[in-house]
């Protein structure tokens, strides 16, 4: 593999919180010494998050083995994940006149023998009378700001199609979740 230099969308500042909460992580462990700087270390994982690089293309661009990177990124998610809000939090700080729309995304995953198969069914097309159709474009307009937050989440490459194992892939969203309200708060 040839390492290249490339843009990454997301802003410095983003890069620089992760960074420092592994900063304040290494401290508190009295970490010894590592390949890559906080900085550098944060970079590969908002790299490997966003744009769903492997492990390999990651490592090869930050020019450490892939165990290491893999390592890094275990880290890291675990870190952001003990960050994000619990279900029960996000609902404590909900306005009395607020409400949740829940999304029931499918991350697809290459890890199929890691699971039995499971269908939910709810992706089908359905004929639907006028009147439900009327209520769906009602309701559609009530859930627009919740899906346009979906939406958000949806651009990282690695809820895409996750090569973690399945057991990862929720640590996995809860740590990009916890991103996504670093760089909103800014």
């Amino acid at each position: 593999m040839v390492p290249y230099r490339a843009m990454l969308d997301v802003p410095h500042e983003v890069v620089e919180h992760v960074s420092w909460l592994i900063y304040a992580r290494r401290c508190e462990l009295n970490s010894r010494w590592r390949k890559l700087g906080c900085f550098r270390q944060a970079l590969l994982v908002l790299v490997h998050l966003r744009k769903n690089e492997t492990l390999a293309q990651a490592a090869a661009g930050f020019g450490v083995s892939t165990a290491t990177a893999g390592r890094y990124v275990s880290e890291t998610v675990d870190l952001l994940a003990e960050r994000a809000p619990s279900l029960h939090e996000a609902l404590r700080e909900l306005p009395p006149e607020g409400f949740v729309i829940l999304d029931g995304t499918l991350i697809t995953t290459d890890r199929i023998a890691a699971d039995e198969p499971y269908y939910s069914q709810k992706h089908r097309h359905h004929d639907l009378p006028e009147h439900y159709q009327q209520y769906n474009r009602n309701h559609a307009r009530l859930r627009a700001p919740g899906e346009r937050a979906f939406a958000r989440l949806k651009q990282w490459q690695i809820l895409r199609k996750a090569r973690c194992s399945t057991n990862r892939i929720g640590r996995t969203v809860a740590a990009v979740h916890a991103i996504e309200i670093a760089w909103r708060s800014g």
